[in-house]
């Protein structure tokens, strides 16, 4: 309680501003997705991003809410831009380029953020279970990306196959060259990659004739 106490005023008092709760989820991104959560403490997190405990927990209030915040921010951009862009006029493959070249930009922007996702989801048990809701918003992503592409199938601009057929497939078009991208490879994150990753799509899975 003195802490979070100490932590309200000196950010009352303007020691600290916006930056400084930047800095400590971007360190903490990086520490967490390299560490871990259970292993990954407080004081790490702070000495990393040149802050103090009682900053952390006037921002945050606790380490589980630091985490979840990390998650729960980018999460809500990501699904409130993917929403903005498919319901954009245009063609299916126009706002295929624009939601995976957002999904690069947002990956070459926060790269620590997005290794924790993956490792929320591939890792331990404990872990998926700090973050219920990151389930749901999975789930809302993959609906309205199932419209979509049901959407483009009535229009006649892609096969009349099965949609999540689709949706695995331009999951795994998005997800390859970003794996690729935190691994060190030497891939490129940008709209030319997205244009040429379509054309290839639409070729393949795009209505003939």
């Amino acid at each position: 309680m003195a802490e979070e106490v100490e932590g309200r005023q000196r950010a009352l008092s303007g020691v600290e501003d916006g930056s400084i709760r930047e800095r400590i989820l971007t360190e903490a991104a990086r520490l967490f997705a390299d560490k871990g959560y259970a292993a990954t403490s407080v004081r790490e997190i702070t000495q990393a991003a040149g802050a103090t405990n009682p900053m952390m927990y006037y921002y945050f209030g606790s380490k589980v809410e630091l985490y979840e915040a990390i998650l729960s921010e980018s999460m809500d951009r990501l699904s409130s831009q993917v929403s903005e862009i498919l319901g954009r006029p245009g063609t299916f493959s126009e706002r295929l380029v624009e939601l995976i070249t957002y999904h690069f930009e947002m990956v070459v922007e926060r790269p620590d953020a997005t290794r924790l996702f993956f490792r929320v989801f591939l890792g331990p048990d404990e872990e998926k279970q700090l973050i219920a809701s990151m389930r749901q918003m999975s789930d809302k992503h993959e609906c309205l990306m199932a419209q979509a592409i049901q959407e483009a199938q009535e229009r006649g601009e892609l096969r009349p196959c099965s949609w999540r057929t689709l949706e695995m497939l331009l999951g795994g078009m998005i997800m390859h060259p970003i794996l690729k991208y935190l691994d060190h490879e030497d891939v490129e994150l940008n709209r030319e990659t997205a244009e040429a990753l379509v054309e290839l799509f639409m070729a393949g899975a795009g209505r003939e004739g």
